[in-house]
């Protein structure tokens, strides 16, 4: 597979203001010493996270935009996120995560696909996927991680979501059972169009995507954990935690996510008997200590 020598991504921090431009070199299996940010299985390849482009439309325009456009129904979601719980506005964090999300992305079938990651504050163990890549975690999971195999494991997920268009499919499956199949052309069509971005940010922030999404971007998650030379043991090994985390009551805990025990058993028939990787324990705690 051939790999993209540069990404382009805006990051949360610039849908706030503020833009990153944060190179990346990836080239190897980094060792687990937690000595800068290194490579995960892409030999060679340099990532940079580019200037995100000036002029990003304003939600207030979105009236003009088309079904089609997953970009401004990905704005939609994060600035329902974002209202629900605060940015975390730590440059480091959110680099060290869209570094670890953007590795992931590298692999996948589109991997020069809009990817925007970000972390928000909630002591709910969640992670969430707008339409378009717009991916968000909460500094709950992070601490609920124990390895950078885990959270890239987490992240693959999500990233799975957007490579299969789940958002936009979730949207329009909304909308078709409620019978509103066109959206907005005008400005005169704005409550259409509101009702086209609601469904995504229901979708994504109340309803969650449903079992066969799920089980689906498990399996594409495993593949990209591989892919970039992850351990996907460690996948296995978070879901299993969240799910005694749920058995124990614990409220909150990947409420959009539905379906842990079979999602497990999917997951443990995915990854190849005896396949390893990179677990990179040390990098994460270092990278991710002021979360905690």
């Amino acid at each position: 597979m051939k790999y993209p020598s540069r990404f382009v991504s805006t990051s949360f921090l610039a849908i706030c203001g503020l833009v990153l431009t944060i190179p990346f070199n990836m080239g190897g299996c980094a060792s687990d010493g937690g000595a800068g940010l290194g490579s995960i299985g892409i030999g060679g390849t340099s990532v940079d996270i580019g200037r995100a482009a000036s002029g990003m439309e304003k939600m207030g325009h979105s009236a003009n935009m088309k079904e089609r456009d997953e970009n401004v129904m990905g704005e939609s979601v994060v600035m329902a996120v974002t209202n629900q719980y605060p940015l975390n506005t730590d440059p480091a964090l959110n680099k060290y995560v869209t570094l670890v999300g953007l590795t992931i992305a590298s692999v996948t079938e589109n991997p020069d696909g809009n990817y925007v990651f970000g972390v928000v504050e909630s002591d709910k163990v969640n992670a969430f996927t707008g339409p378009n890549g717009y991916i968000m975690i909460t500094t709950a999971t992070l601490k609920f991680c124990r390895s950078e195999a885990e959270l890239a494991g987490v992240l693959a997920h999500e990233v799975s979501h957007s490579v299969h268009h789940d958002g936009l499919k979730a949207a329009k499956d909304s909308l078709g059972k409620a019978g509103l199949t066109e959206v907005a052309t005008s400005v005169g069509d704005a409550q259409q169009f509101s009702s086209l971005a609601d469904a995504g940010v229901d979708a994504v922030l109340i309803k969650g995507y449903d079992r066969d999404q799920e089980i689906k971007a498990d399996k594409s998650a495993i593949k990209y954990l591989i892919a970039a030379g992850y351990d996907p043991n460690a996948y296995k090994t978070f879901l299993t935690r969240v799910k005694d985390m749920q058995s124990s009551n614990q409220a909150g805990f990947f409420s959009t996510h539905p379906g842990l025990e079979q999602r497990i058993s999917a997951v443990s028939t995915q990854i190849p008997q005896g396949q390893t990787g990179a677990v990179l324990k040390a990098r994460f705690e270092k990278n991710v200590k002021r979360a905690k």
